[in-house]
């Protein structure tokens, strides 16, 4: 396994690749993978935020540390729970 990147993920549009996230991502369910795909979050964060389950709410995900009102704004239209 290649080591992780500081460098945002790229998402190819050949239609023999599928993207490593699609849709919303379910905190509750969603892989440290497809956690670090977000905008904002890295594996620090990441692991934080599997420490942090389960999620119910914007609020459960606010009370993560690392979290700002920054990384809230823009995580909402891409994640449920």
């Amino acid at each position: 396994k290649a080591p992780a990147s500081s460098e945002p993920p790229t998402y190819p549009t050949t239609a023999s690749v599928t993207p490593l996230i699609s849709g919303r991502v379910n905190l509750n369910t969603a892989t440290q993978e497809q956690l670090e795909a977000l905008p904002k979050v890295g594996p620090a964060l990441a692991q934080k935020i599997i420490a942090g389950r389960p999620y119910r709410s914007l609020t459960d995900l606010d009370n993560v540390k690392g979290v700002g009102e920054a990384t809230l704004r823009e995580l909402t239209p891409l994640v449920t729970w």
